[in-house]
């Protein structure tokens, strides 16, 4: 075996290995026989009942945006807003228009 195959060899002998350390390290942060805790999602009914609760009205679009939910309405004093909501319901920031 060459010397460059060697070190090639070596290199992913190494990579294997840590990528193999770092799923042991995530595991190890849930208890065993238990899953990995899932983040409960609001449906889009409550979203908006969550929303006009705060008092944002004429909710017009929702799209999911990875793990959020991006909501364009009104604000209780009528301006257009841009709303990121995670999913399981929090807003997380409000922008004017």
């Amino acid at each position: 075996m060459t010397r460059t195959a060697k070190a090639a060899l070596r290199a992913a002998i190494v990579a294997t290995a840590l990528a193999g350390a770092a799923t042991l390290a995530l595991a190890a942060d849930e208890p065993a026989g238990q899953p990995a805790a899932v983040e409960a999602e609001i449906t889009m009914s409550e979203l908006v009942a969550r929303l006009e609760a705060e008092g944002y009205a004429d909710i017009r679009e929702i799209e999911r945006e990875g793990r959020l939910y991006e909501v364009e309405a009104r604000d209780a004093k009528g301006n257009e807003v841009e709303i990121m909501v995670s999913l399981d319901g929090e807003i997380l920031s409000v922008e004017r228009e």
